[in-house]
């Protein structure tokens, strides 16, 4: 399996990089200490998605069903913390 994701070059072209899914999530420090087995088994689970610049990916509220690893670019993260009336 390979995942294949869009860039800009630094000439401004678009362009396409390929790279198999162990490969990226070993090059991180979250999942650079699992064994073979169990990262072919993570790669293996996941699948890319372009999210539009702007789009919401989830919300707060949503369920937990899944773990994001951005590829390439960059998301904004936003929560909201309750506040103490009383304070």
């Amino acid at each position: 399996m390979c995942w294949s994701l869009p860039y800009r070059r630094n000439d401004g072209m678009k362009a396409t990089r390929s790279f198999s899914p162990q490969w990226f999530l070993r090059s991180g420090s979250l999942f650079a200490g699992l064994d073979d087995q169990t990262l072919a088994a993570l790669a293996s689970a996941g699948h890319t998605r372009q999210v539009p610049k702007g789009k919401t990916l989830f919300s707060q509220a949503d369920s937990v069903d899944a773990l994001y690893v951005v590829c390439s670019g960059r998301m904004p993260f936003c929560w909201t913390v309750p506040t103490d009336a009383s304070s």
